[in-house]
């Protein structure tokens, strides 16, 4: 298909037994003017074979092949130098899409001649309950004035409403032209957050952004997934090392659009966000007796531009029991008693 209306990139590695949930709900898509593009990321099993039985059935996929599994984020770079779509999107191997979900994104994407679009999405969860996760945001274009009073902030942490919108690329629609200007890709440094960076420099170069309230996706709830539980292991350095990537690239992203003074805050909320989730990821994975050493490395770790900027700007917005602790521990730089507090808080509530 030379020239599509939209490139949906797939990365997929071993998916031979679930993939076809995803593809079922690809071939199902009334909308026709549209390439699917299937990356098989050196997939060890049947999975090219599965791809390709759909490619022979519907004109609309095509498969690309590596050899070698090269993560997803990799891939998801490889399949933007293929697409060829007015517009981008993504999805994942082991979800589904909305009926019709493509069809009314490009209708109403194009409508407004926007360059972005954005809409809610659903969690599927294994006994079968399905929750709409709504955005918070009235529908509607949203054109420059808007864009920068309500939707970068959102992008970047949190705007005024506290309304945040998260990575999740499978629920939104790129303009390609923009993508291209700007050489917007993925960065591994950043990974689980890479998808924030892509969606702040799209969004800074937006000149009207649509939000749908259709939930055009099904994310599927894996109770085995990495994402879906706290792994003993919890790696806070590494979590860390890859959040001060994304607060850089954040700041440059703000510079870029001229708005680091309107942005400054809803960064600050992102590593508010950033450090309360180590914080309680870290004091669940970690036993009582190494509670005075994690706190001493998160004492350095804590210990730069962002955390004081953090705290100089949220510090009166303390709007919990949980945040006012942490928001102290953050002003003294001291964590060992937020830590044995919140163990204490964790074990009565039976979460640890």
């Amino acid at each position: 298909m030379d020239n599509p209306k939209i490139s949906v990139i797939i990365s997929i590695y071993n998916g031979e037994k679930d993939v076809h949930i995803m593809l079922d709900s690809l071939i199902a898509q009334s909308f026709g003017d549209i390439e699917y593009i299937l990356i098989d990321n050196g997939s060890e099993d049947n999975t090219r074979a599965v791809c390709q039985s759909y490619a022979d059935r519907d004109k609309r996929f095509r498969v690309e092949v590596i050899e070698k599994n090269i993560g997803y984020i990799r891939a998801r770079n490889v399949g933007l130098t293929l697409a060829k779509g007015e517009y981008i999107t993504f999805a994942d191997a082991d979800d589904f899409l909305s009926e019709d979900a493509y069809k009314i994104m490009y209708d109403s994407v194009s409508k407004a001649d926007a360059d972005m679009l954005i809409a809610p999405y659903n969690l599927v969860y294994p006994d079968g309950k399905i929750v709409n996760k709504p955005l918070n945001l009235a529908k509607g274009t949203y054109e420059k004035e808007k864009i920068e009073e309500i939707l970068l902030p959102a992008f970047f942490g949190g705007n005024k409403d506290r309304v945040r919108i998260e990575g999740f690329m499978w629920r939104m629609l790129f303009r390609r032209e923009i993508v291209d200007k700007t050489h917007n890709i993925f960065y591994e440094e950043a990974k689980p957050k890479e998808d924030q960076i892509f969606n702040q420099l799209h969004s800074i170069n937006c000149e009207k952004i649509e939000v749908i309230d259709y939930p055009v996706y099904n994310y599927i709830i894996n109770e085995n997934s990495v994402t879906a539980k706290i792994i003993s292991s919890f790696d806070y350095k590494d979590v860390w090392d890859k959040n001060l990537f994304l607060f850089d690239k954040s700041v440059l992203n703000a510079d870029k659009a001229n708005a680091y003074d309107k942005l400054e805050n809803s960064i600050c909320l992102n590593v508010y966000s950033t450090v309360y989730t180590m914080v309680i990821n870290t004091v669940k994975s970690i036993k009582m007796s190494n509670i005075k050493r994690v706190a001493k490395e998160f004492e350095e770790l804590f210990d730069c531009k962002y955390v004081k900027l953090m705290y100089r700007n949220l510090r009166g917005l303390r709007n919990s029991f949980i945040d006012k602790m942490i928001l102290n521990a953050v002003e003294k730089n001291k964590y060992r008693f937020l830590f044995l507090k919140i163990k204490i808080l964790q074990k009565l509530s039976g979460r640890c």
